[in-house]
């Protein structure tokens, strides 16, 4: 019931279509939405100072907490 009643943000369904390959919730976001997303994991990116970082490994993690409440939401219909 909790799942069900989330309210999902363009951020979680960006997200949840990236890495799941499809385009699932795209009727809940505009080019706009993907715009700033991806400017906004940018700037998080950015923020992070590690040797040798791995950006692709950190950008699926951000991408992968972003997405499980639109996964979830999606799993309890």
């Amino acid at each position: 019931a909790i799942h069900s009643n989330y309210r999902l943000y363009p951020t979680h369904c960006i997200a949840a279509d990236r890495l799941d390959g499809n385009a699932r919730f795209a009727g809940r976001y505009t080019a706009d939405d993907v715009r700033r997303f991806d400017d906004y994991l940018d700037g998080q990116l950015a923020k992070i100072d590690l040797p040798g970082k791995d950006e692709d490994f950190l950008r699926e993690r951000l991408l992968t907490m972003y997405a499980n409440p639109a996964r979830n939401w999606y799993a309890a219909q």
